[in-house]
């Protein structure tokens, strides 16, 4: 994570309160860190991805109690997201 980034997400932590411009550019940050490691996507490979990311979802939230939560709270908050997801063959959907 940036320097600066995680300086607001500290100090945002301690008030107990995350403004949405600062929400969306972690969700941001995070979901192109995810990207690069996942993509370009195919469909043979879209249900292991699917699967592994399920997987590490829940082993998250057994490690972390009530994240969860947190993280349903947060997808409330960035429904808006959009993805550009790259697809094997060229294009993205």
């Amino acid at each position: 994570m940036k320097a600066e980034l995680e300086k607001q997400l500290l100090e945002a932590a301690k008030g107990r309160s995350l403004p949405d411009g600062l929400i969306n550019e972690i969700f941001e940050e995070y979901s192109q860190k995810l990207a690069l490691a996942i993509n370009p996507i195919d469909y043979p490979s879209a249900p292991f991805i699917i699967a592994a990311l399920n997987a590490y979802s829940v082993a998250i939230a057994k490690q972390f109690p009530g994240v969860d939560s947190a993280a349903r709270d947060l997808m409330s908050k960035t429904a808006s997201a959009c993805f550009k997801m790259p697809v094997k063959g060229g294009g993205t959907r």
